[in-house]
């Protein structure tokens, strides 16, 4: 909540320095109303009483709230830090900057990390496909043909299979992230 005053002339607004911004903020304060003039200034009103009413119109408390979304905080906010805190704009900033960093690093340790992981499985389903195809074919070869087409049917099946499921996967991810 903030004070704020009508000054000498109508339409002045001074802050008290309570808020929280510092202070540093003003507001726009409508024109006193010609409703109100006319009692300011109808002579038929005693003195005592038009004083009083001016009083009351100067002294006119202001709600209002802002708001503001973003890493750091309102640029309003920063002086209001500054007077807390000496150079707390400064720290804010520079806090800022090395969560920041900090949160890069983790993103790009995580992504080499999944990208190695990655290789690492499609390296050892191809392991995997070569020796089940090496083997239905050494099967075939010395004449057990049933269990060397189970193995090289079992093996291909696999692979088709883990391919499908993770294109509709990564399908999936790309239109979760962006439905459009």
């Amino acid at each position: 909540m903030v004070d704020q005053e009508i000054g000498p002339e109508e339409g002045n607004l001074k802050s008290n320095g309570d808020d929280v911004n510092g202070g540093a903020e003003s507001l726009p304060v409508p024109p006193i109303p010609n409703e109100l003039k006319k009692y300011l200034e109808d002579p038929e009103i005693p003195e005592k009483k038009r004083l009083e009413l001016r009083e009351a119109i100067r002294h006119v408390q202001v709600q209002y709230s802002s708001h503001y979304r973003g890493p750091l905080p309102s640029p309003n906010m920063f002086s209001g830090y500054n007077k807390v805190i000496p150079n707390g704009a400064e720290r804010i900033f520079e806090w800022t900057r090395e969560q920041s960093l900090h949160r890069m690093g983790i993103e790009h340790l995580a992504v080499s990390e999944q990208l190695k992981q990655d290789t690492r499985g499609q390296h050892y389903g191809l392991i995997i496909a070569i020796l089940g195809l090496v083997s239905a074919t050494i099967l075939g070869a010395l004449g057990h043909e049933v269990i060397a087409s189970v193995i090289g049917g079992g093996t291909l099946v696999a692979l088709v299979t883990v391919f499908v499921t993770g294109k509709k996967a990564q399908r999936a991810d790309l239109e979760e992230k962006d439905p459009d």
